[in-house]
């Protein structure tokens, strides 16, 4: 334990090379706990190692419930596409704790990517009753309300996004002006354009 401890400040405080070797004599030592290979993990990340997924995906096998892995390897399942696993672990681990805000926004956004606008509005939905508002599930839920034709939650959630977050994202202006154009509001989705632009 002390071992441990030690090399997570090591790591903290760039002492790689140190910290490396505690963690690699730690996971001789008990290759059955999932903290060490965590832990290397982070090591990894930090040096932008690409080996650092093979440590989370370690750790996450050797205990599913480990949920700080779970978010590593589902993160990288996303952003290389690989939809349906990072679906099923989420589904998963999720059970474990269905008020992980992490995992809770891993899953909207994974939602969101396939272009399943109807599960990722429930999921960005989710995010807002772990009472976790941000200008981007704000923006997420306009543009996935847009997608399902439902344009005055769209442009009651790029509203709050503009209003409460940044009034100078152009993104945002242009796309509430495309639903209040939808909704033949022209006038308005006009001043927003010039605002983008």
């Amino acid at each position: 334990l002390l071992a441990y401890e030690y090399s997570k400040l090591l790591r903290k405080t760039a002492k790689n090379k140190q910290a490396e070797e505690i963690l690699t004599t730690l996971i001789a030592t008990d290759s059955l706990n999932p903290n060490f290979p965590y832990q290397m993990g982070l090591l990894k990340e930090q040096q932008s190692d690409s080996l650092a997924i093979e440590y989370f995906e370690k750790a996450y096998r050797l205990d599913p419930n480990h949920l700080p892995a779970a978010v590593k390897v589902v993160t990288d399942k996303i952003k290389n596409k690989v939809f349906e696993q990072a679906d099923t672990i989420l589904t998963q681990t999720l059970k474990i704790d269905d008020s992980h805000f992490q995992l809770s926004n891993l899953k909207a956004l994974n939602h969101f990517y396939q272009k399943d606008f109807h599960n990722a509005i429930a999921g960005y939905n989710k995010l807002l009753e772990l009472n976790r508002p941000s200008e981007n599930v704000y923006l997420k839920l306009g543009f996935a309300y847009a997608q399902v034709l439902d344009f005055e939650k769209s442009i009651e959630h790029y509203t709050i996004a503009i209003n409460d977050y940044n009034d100078k994202n152009p993104d945002a202006h242009y796309e509430i002006a495309t639903s209040f154009m939808a909704l033949h509001y022209y006038e308005k989705a006009q001043r927003h354009l010039e605002i983008a632009m």
